[in-house]
Order: C-alpha cells, then structure tokens, then sequence
C-alpha cells in the first residue's frame, strides 16, 4: 500500500490534511519526498523519488522501500489516469476528466483491482472555487448512487474555512474547522495541477467534529522552511491521538 496519508485515497486528494501547499512563489520539482509515520499504529518510514514530463507534471512517486507505485498518465489530454500500483500490481485506478475551460478536475471515475467502482463530481463558483465534492457508487446495473458529499464554505481570502461531510441520505456526518496561518500557499509539485487548492493560506489547524457522536480531534501543522523560503518538512500532530506524521521535501 503506497502512503496512507496521502496517497491511499485518490477521492480525497483535496481534503486539507495533505493538499497542495508549500511557500515560496516559485516552488521548484521535489525530487525526493518522504513520509514518516513512524510515531503511529502504522510504524512505517518511505520514500518515493519523484519523476517529471517535458511539462513539469508530475508523472511518478516510486518508493524506495515498499515497491509502492504512483503513476500519472497525461496523454488523454481531456484527462489524466492515476494509477496506485503495489510493485506491477494495479490497486486503484482513477481516470480524472479535465474542465477544459477551468483547467480543473471535472469529475472521476475510480476502480480497484477487483473492480469496486466509484465517481466523484466537483462543483465551482464563479471564483473557480471548490463549493462541492459528491461522491457515487457506480455499477454497469443500478448506475451512480450518491454515498456521500463535502460541502465547502470559504472566507474573502480564499481560503475555505469549513467543509461538511454528509452521507447518502443528506444527514451532516462531520464537520471540520481551519485556521490558517499567515504564510502564502501555492501547489506542491508532486501533485497533478488540475486539483483545485482548498486555501491560499497555510493551515495552522483542523478539528473535525463527528456529528453522531460530538466528539473530535484536532491537527495541528509546524513548517519548516528552506534557504529558499521552500516548504521542506511539514509536521502533522493529532491531538488526543498522541501521534504524528512528518513529511519532507527536498528539492532539485
């Protein structure tokens, strides 16, 4: 299984815990990025050399420990496939669709190796902001049937200040909170570009609350920066979970 914290779920590129952010306005490619997980349940340390087309798009995470695979296939044009592989074996597939006039992630469709489907549709406002995300079951039989949907609310600067999650039936599930730093934020380059950003800001924090049972938990982000003002380690604490996730950059 490639990184859990990032990779693992191609539906939810664009939550907050892992978007797109790193401080400077011209970032450069990460050539090495490193995840460790050492301080959870999970126990694990990788590593994934990055690899770039004559675009500067990212077309390749490979681990340097686990044989975890993430390949990117722009050559659809209208599109782009995100492969998760386990050495030369497909776990996930997801074929994103391009808005051609945003240049944007349109909508997805998304398969494992024993082809459990699901899509996904994003809705934007007139500020190319994300206000939605849906989420579907799909099957050739019954077609697309809605399990899910995150619904984004935004401050004047750009920066999305709560989402919620609802189920299938329209019922709030969970709702998250973010407050942001003072320090800009532009994409990594280890992500497609056509995700859309959820802030223009750095998070500071995030608390989820579960709205069945009230309870929640916080995570909170310190920077690191380069010589170059780059964002070069990024840590995640979870309060209450007593654990941690640092990730590290380096840069070409």
């Amino acid at each position: 299984m490639a990184s859990i914290f990032i990779f693992c779920s191609c539906q939810k590129e664009v939550d907050f815990e892992g978007n797109n952010v790193v401080v400077t306005p011209t970032s450069g490619k990460i050539l090495l990025y490193v995840e460790d997980a050492s301080n959870t349940p999970l126990a694990s340390i990788d590593s994934f050399d990055v690899t770039y087309d004559a675009s500067d798009r990212v077309t390749s995470l490979v681990s340097r420990n686990s044989g975890s695979r993430i390949l990117y296939d722009y050559s659809a044009g209208s599109s782009y496939i995100h492969d998760i592989m386990d050495g030369s074996t497909l776990n996930i597939r997801e074929i994103n669709y391009i808005n051609s006039s945003l240049q944007l992630v349109d909508s997805t469709l998304q398969y494992n190796e024993v082809f459990d489907s699901s899509t996904s549709k994003m809705n934007y406002n007139a500020a190319n902001e994300l206000t939605e995300l849906k989420f579907y079951d799909y099957s050739y039989l019954t077609g697309a049937e809605l399990t899910g949907r995150d619904v984004y609310a935004y401050d004047g600067a750009g920066n999305a200040t709560t989402y919620t999650n609802y189920d299938g039936s329209g019922n709030v599930s969970s709702t998250t909170t973010v407050i942001y730093t003072s320090n800009n934020a532009v994409k990594l380059s280890i992500y497609p570009p056509y995700y859309p950003s959820l802030y223009k800001k750095l998070p500071q924090s995030e608390t989820t609350v579960d709205a069945a049972t009230s309870s929640s938990i916080t995570i909170n982000y310190t920077y690191t920066f380069d010589a170059s003002n780059r964002l070069s380690v990024e840590v995640l604490s979870y309060g209450g979970l007593g654990f941690s996730v640092t990730r590290k950059y380096i840069y070409e």
